[in-house]
């Protein structure tokens, strides 16, 4: 969940510029669903139909045809991943962490600037995963809500350079 957060801002940039923002709904919102999972009731339901609406939304992305179309595809396949937990309770985690470090490096190859002090955007996303498996694997995140707030804020503040990247590349390419 929090590989997705890392990366699932872009999703509603690109719908705001190309489409309506509300068409992101679902991508956007089954990375929240997963989190509020988290020592909450299942929503089951809500994330077995996110699957498809997210594949619809890749669809839509790539006959854009524009040039962020593979990184925003990438976001939305980690979204993807995440949602599909509940059909074999595989969390995909590899999948996930594969696509997120796919986005960065179609923002490497369109050769969109890296966050200060980083040479590049999958090394930005190196760092960001591993500080977030050092907190997971370390112990530091317990299962309970509140121990995860700062996890989970640490994943969707890094999410912001990925967003702010976004617009001037969309803005770039108009």
């Amino acid at each position: 969940m929090a590989v997705a957060t890392r990366v699932n801002s872009v999703v509603s940039v690109f719908f705001e510029s190309f489409y309506r923002q509300a068409d992101s709904f679902a991508a956007v919102q089954a990375v929240e669903s997963a989190w509020r999972e988290v020592g909450a009731e299942p929503e089951v339901e809500f994330q077995l139909e996110s699957v498809p609406l997210v594949s619809h939304l890749k669809e839509k992305v790539t006959a854009a045809e524009k040039a962020c179309s593979g990184a925003v595809c990438a976001a939305l396949e980690a979204a993807r991943l995440v949602a599909s937990y509940h059909r074999d309770s595989d969390p995909r985690v590899a999948e996930v962490v594969a696509s997120a470090f796919a986005m960065a490096l179609e923002f490497d190859r369109h050769q969109i600037e890296p966050p200060e002090g980083n040479s590049s955007w999958f090394s930005f996303e190196s760092r960001g995963q591993a500080d977030l498996a050092d907190r997971v694997l370390r112990g530091d995140i317990q299962p309970e809500p509140p121990a995860q707030y700062e996890l989970r804020f640490k994943a969707g503040e890094e999410s912001m350079a990925y967003r702010r990247a976004l617009k001037k590349w969309i803005m770039a390419d108009r």
